[in-house]
C-alpha cells in the first residue's frame, strides 16, 4: 500500500532517485495529444496527467495532488527504468504559489508551451461556452437576468433554463445551437459577453494561463532552473520532427508507435491513466485526430473577441507571447527538422511513408 502524503515536503525525498519530467502548459496548446503521443512508448514512459486539477478547480487538499504523483510512482516495479512524465496546466501551479514546491521536484529541462494567444483563448471561450449548459449554475443567473424578460422569467432558477432563453432572444432554438453557429461555425464571440464575465469573475485562478505562465518563466530564470520553451504551431506544422526533439530532450527513446496512433490507442491510454472523461468535450478534438493537422483557420482580429478580454490579449497574452517566442530557449523547429533527417538510419528503419514536415515559407506564410 502507498505511503499516505500530507504535505508537499515529504515528496522530494520520496521519489529521488526516480526521474519526473514536466510539460507545463497553458490551455488549448495541443498539450494533451502531445503528452498522449509520447506516452504510447509505454514501456519507457508513465504519463501523469494533471494530478493538481482537482486542487485548482475543486479546492481539494494540495496533498492529494503529491498523493496521486507517488501512487503512480510507487505502483511500477522498481525494476523499470521508467520516466514520469507529469503534463500540468499553468494556472493549477501557480494557486498559492505552488510551482515554488512543486518544480524543484522535477528533473530538468521543464518544457513550457505556448500557443498564439488569439487561438489559445478563442478555442477556451468556445469550450467554456459548451460547458455552460452541462450543469446548473445558480450564480450565473444574475448575470443573464438582464438579457431576459424579468417579470416573465423571474422565478426561473435553472441557469440552463435562462441560457435557452438568451438564446432565443437572438432567433435560435436554444443554446446549444447558439454556440454551434454563433461561437464555433462564424466565430463571433461578442455576443457572449456576460456568460464570459461570469466565468472570469467566478476563477480564482488565471483561466487563460499566461499571467501563470510568465510567472512559472521567472521563477525558472531565477533559479537558474533548466527549461525549453515549445511553441504549439511548430508542433502542428512539423509533429514528426518535433516529438523526436522533444525525446531527445526529455531523454525518452523515439519510437514508432509514437507515430501512429488512434481513438482506440489515445483511448486505452487515457484509461489505463486514469484520465476522466468527465467534460470529454475537452477531448474531443484529441480523440477524433488520427494525424496532425496543420492550423486551418487565422487568428481572429482584436475587435472580434469580447470586449472584456480585448484588455487581457493586448496587455496580458501578447506581450507575454512575443516574450517566450523570442526567448533564446524555444524549441527551433526547423533545427528538429533538420536533426530528423540528419537520423537516415531511424528515418529509414521506421519507414515513413509521409512524414508532416514543412517550409519555412510555409510556416512564414502562416503568421503572415
Amino acid at each position: 500500500m502507498a505511503k499516505i502524503i500530507n504535505s508537499e515536503k515529504e515528496l522530494p525525498a520520496l521519489i529521488k532517485h526516480k526521474t519526473l519530467k514536466t510539460i507545463i502548459s497553458i490551455p488549448r496548446s495541443n498539450s494533451t495529444i502531445i503528452e498522449l503521443i509520447l506516452g504510447l512508448n509505454s514501456l519507457q514512459v508513465k504519463i501523469i496527467h494533471e494530478p493538481f486539477l482537482e486542487y485548482g478547480y475543486y479546492n481539494a487538499p494540495v496533498s492529494s495532488a503529491y498523493q496521486k504523483i507517488y501512487s503512480n510512482i510507487i505502483n511500477i516495479d522498481n525494476k523499470e527504468e521508467k520516466i514520469f512524465l507529469i503534463k500540468e496546466m499553468a494556472h493549477w501551479l501557480t494557486k498559492n504559489r505552488l510551482y515554488k514546491h512543486f518544480l524543484p521536484c522535477i528533473n530538468p529541462p521543464i518544457i513550457l508551451l505556448v500557443k498564439n494567444p488569439f487561438l489559445t483563448i478563442e478555442s477556451k471561450i468556445k469550450k467554456l461556452l459548451q460547458g455552460a449548459y452541462i450543469k446548473n449554475r445558480p450564480e450565473l443567473n444574475k448575470f443573464l437576468s438582464p438579457f431576459v424578460n424579468k417579470r416573465r422569467d423571474k422565478n426561473i432558477q435553472d441557469s440552463r433554463k435562462l441560457l435557452n432563453l438568451f438564446a432565443l432572444k437572438r432567433g435560435y432554438k436554444n443554446w446549444n445551437r447558439l454556440v454551434k453557429e454563433e461561437a464555433i461555425q462564424k466565430r463571433n464571440l461578442t455576443i457572449f459577453n456576460p456568460i464570459l464575465q461570469y466565468f472570469i469573475e467566478n476563477s480564482s485562478e488565471d483561466i487563460w494561463g499566461w499571467k501563470s505562465i510568465n510567472r512559472i518563466k521567472i521563477f525558472l530564470d531565477k533559479n537558474k532552473i533548466k527549461y525549453k520553451i515549445l511553441e504549439g504551431i511548430d508542433f502542428q506544422l512539423a509533429p514528426v520532427s518535433t516529438i523526436y526533439s522533444l525525446c531527445e530532450i526529455l531523454d525518452i527513446n523515439f519510437n514508432k508507435k509514437m507515430l501512429n496512433f488512434s481513438k482506440k490507442k489515445f483511448e486505452r491510454l487515457m484509461n489505463l491513466n486514469q484520465i476522466q472523461p468527465s467534460g470529454s468535450f475537452w477531448y474531443k478534438e484529441v480523440l477524433s485526430n488520427t494525424k496532425i493537422v496543420k492550423p486551418s483557420l487565422p487568428p481572429l482580429s482584436i475587435n472580434k473577441f469580447p470586449s472584456n478580454m480585448q484588455s487581457y490579449i493586448q496587455e496580458v497574452a501578447l506581450p507575454t507571447y512575443r516574450q517566450f517566442c523570442l526567448d533564446a530557449n524555444r524549441i527551433n523547429v526547423l533545427d528538429c527538422d533538420k536533426n530528423f533527417r540528419r537520423d537516415k538510419t531511424r528515418f529509414q528503419n521506421y519507414k515513413i511513408k509521409d512524414p508532416i514536415y514543412f517550409t519555412a515559407n510555409e510556416h512564414m506564410s502562416y503568421f503572415n
